[in-house]
């Protein structure tokens, strides 16, 4: 796929896309770099910034996300949830004794 189309624009944002040498020097407009999350590892930011281009980043974006999966996480781990919805597919029915001695 060719990188032609990207020669117009002024600004990019950009997820996890490797944004590179040969991707900046084909856009030739270009004057912004925004990444949708916290790194740059992503993006040639010594390059970018040798042409005069600025590269953000907008860490703020998933702070909540973050902090929602790691309380998932810790209830579900707290609650066994994995082992009971593995036994439960495996066709497997755990009594209420056998329940009450987790918790």
């Amino acid at each position: 796929m060719g990188l032609d189309h990207i020669a117009a624009y002024d600004g990019v944002i950009v997820a996890k896309m490797i944004f590179d040498k040969q991707m900046i020097d084909v856009a030739k407009n270009l004057k912004i770099i925004s990444t949708y999350g916290v790194g740059f590892d992503h993006v040639d930011t010594e390059y970018a910034k040798e042409k005069g281009i600025v590269v953000l980043n907008c860490p703020e974006s998933v702070l909540r996300p973050t902090a929602e999966l790691a309380l998932t996480m810790i209830l579900a781990s707290a609650r066994r949830l994995r082992y009971y919805d593995h036994t439960l597919r495996e066709g497997v029915f755990l009594n209420a004794d056998e329940y009450r001695l987790f918790n």
